[in-house]
């Protein structure tokens, strides 16, 4: 909305009129307007979350909430800052943080803070008794700092959730949360280490320790062996229920996967496997693997570039598996024997959870009935709905019914 324009006006006077909004998000809100909106906020509504984004002043936001009542400042639950590297005022996060008493998600992207800004960040962390889920995103984490943060959450130990996405973090860096995490008395159920430059296998042992519900690892600097490891050390786990692995911008060429690992895993829900080049061994394996499990509901593969699925073990996996309800393979599509796309139809329409394939829903079980389940115009039809043109064609030059 344009500074001075009548659409701002008219924002001011509904939001005045209004009194029942708890979710506001400002994004690339000018300076001169950051106060009037505040007040405006806090005066007639009860907001439960606040998103300030790419905003001008910290400086001008500061000093508007600390003007706020502090009763009325009781309400926010939530709070994101992402003022993209404000570096002036960066100093002034904590004391805008300050501002709410009874955060539980405190998230924070960009923020260039200096040690004695970092010291007051983590002075907030330990002294919370509501703060349970905390990010810190594009923001350079030195070992020091995470040795900080780590003491930080072990004061109250009622972290739950951590993201420290693309932190820089190396295994030498990201040593000191690893082993905490390690620990009985560890809080912690949710690790997010996403973007960052992991290459080791430390990870490893606390997936075989068992304590999280989920680990994000995607973009990190994997090797084939590491990953290799990684991997097998889900077979030990009875905790996780997410798991995402991946590599940074190179694809890995991974040729081989340890078998019967998901075969072993009773628990895991979601498997994310990002940016890494299967072979057709591995691939076999992995859909091998896949049809022993019982648990999982959603699998996700995504490379960067087209690759060849071997597409016996697939449909082995589709005819076997009746738990999975998406399997989507982003840029894993190609299917090298044309006749084989008929059997993965029939395979899918004999498949009572599947519901999402290849990024596309499919027709719900109920609406196949017994007569039509498997007759070839509905697979024709179902293929087209999913908007794989060349599978399509497959189909109709297979049976001759262009119609």
């Amino acid at each position: 909305i344009s500074a001075g324009s009548n659409d701002l006006i008219q924002l001011f006077a509904f939001l005045e009129r209004k009194d029942y909004f708890k979710d506001f998000h400002l994004v690339k809100f000018g300076k001169k307007y950051v106060g009037k909106i505040i007040r405006t906020l806090f005066t007639n509504h009860q907001p439960r979350e606040l998103f300030f984004a790419d905003f001008v002043s910290l400086k001008k936001l500061a000093s508007t909430l600390q003007r706020v009542p502090p009763e009325r400042l009781r309400c926010v639950t939530t709070l994101h800052m992402n003022p993209k590297l404000e570096t002036v005022s960066s100093h002034l996060a904590p004391s805008i943080i300050r501002c709410f008493e009874n955060l539980a998600v405190l998230s924070l992207c960009s923020m260039d803070l200096t040690l004695l800004d970092f010291q007051s960040l983590c002075g907030i962390v330990a002294n919370s008794s509501t703060l349970i889920a905390l990010g810190i995103s594009h923001t350079a984490l030195t070992r020091d700092r995470v040795q900080r943060l780590v003491t930080a959450i072990e004061a109250k130990n009622i972290m739950e959730r951590l993201n420290l996405a693309n932190c820089g973090l190396t295994d030498m860096r990201v040593k000191p949360l690893l082993l905490f995490v390690q620990k009985k008395k560890c809080a912690l159920q949710h690790l997010y280490l996403n973007q960052n430059r992991l290459r080791g296998t430390r990870i490893a042992q606390v997936i075989s320790v068992g304590k999280l519900r989920t680990i994000a690892l995607a973009n990190n600097m994997f090797t084939e062996a590491t990953v290799y490891v990684i991997y097998r050390s889900l077979a030990k786990n009875d905790t996780l229920t997410s798991f995402t692995l991946g590599c940074s911008e190179d694809q890995l060429a991974l040729k081989r996967l340890p078998p019967n690992v998901m075969g072993r895993n009773r628990v895991l829900q979601e498997l994310q496997l990002f940016n890494i080049a299967f072979s057709r061994k591995a691939y076999s394996t992995l859909f091998a693997d896949l049809r022993a499990n019982s648990t999982l509901l959603e699998v996700q593969l995504s490379l960067k570039e087209e690759s060849y699925i071997p597409t016996a073990p697939l449909i082995a996996l589709l005819t076997a598996n009746h738990t999975l309800h998406t399997f989507d393979m982003e840029n894993s599509f190609r299917m090298r024997i044309t006749n084989d796309m008929g059997l993965v139809s029939a395979a899918l329409h004999t498949n009572p959870s599947m519901r999402y394939f290849l990024g596309n829903k499919l027709p719900a079980w109920e609406e196949i009935t017994e007569r039509n389940k498997h007759n070839l115009d509905l697979k024709t039809l179902s293929l087209a709905a999913m908007s794989h043109a060349r599978f399509v064609e497959d189909i109709l030059l297979q049976t001759h019914k262009p119609s």
